[in-house]
């Protein structure tokens, strides 16, 4: 596998976060299969270990190794849709990508247009994500897979009586929002 990421150590908000659980997850996974991953990430300065290659922002070197390694692939992860134009120059790998919300709601640029229509799979961070993708932008919905977002069970409480909380008769009011 190869995986294509914009952000992962090096920046803070909601993709980043995701990039962190998402490479969490793949590297159990590939640990438990016996899969190589490859990590490449535009904009870290600095490699976490062995297997993730951070280019600090340089988006020829970032381009030029990426191409490489995903020619040797049998998988291709593109961890954002800005990232999709470099599918247009890999020839057999099946590729995968995560689409987060906004940045596919409105008309794409025609190198990412054309590179998500070569995409295998799309999973999609929500409903209306995948709805905008099959409606907007013609993404076969056999294509798309609903991938939600997670948190951390840091944020969960540990017991499922209000009560228990300790907050005697208060009211509990939960927020649903963009973090």
């Amino acid at each position: 596998w190869v995986i294509l990421l914009t952000d992962l150590f090096g920046a803070r908000g909601g993709i980043p976060t995701f990039n962190r659980w998402l490479m969490k997850a793949f590297s159990e996974i590939a640990e438990d299969r016996g899969w190589t991953l490859k990590v490449y990430v535009l904009n870290d300065t600095r490699s976490e270990s062995g297997e993730y290659h951070s280019f600090g922002g340089n988006r020829w070197r970032f381009v030029c190794e990426s191409l490489r390694a995903a020619r040797q692939a049998d998988h291709v992860f593109f961890g954002h849709i800005h990232l999709t134009p470099l599918a247009l120059l890999i020839p057999r790998a099946r590729r995968w990508l995560v689409t987060h919300g906004i940045e596919v709601w409105n008309e794409l640029s025609w190198p990412r247009r054309l590179g998500l229509q070569k995409m295998d799979h799309v999973l999609c961070v929500s409903r209306y994500t995948q709805e905008q993708l099959v409606s907007r932008h013609q993404v076969p919905r056999e294509k798309t897979v609903l991938f939600p977002n997670t948190a951390q069970d840091v944020m969960t409480p540990k017991t499922e009586s209000p009560a228990a909380l300790g907050l005697g008769k208060a009211k509990i009011i939960l927020s649903v929002s963009r973090l």
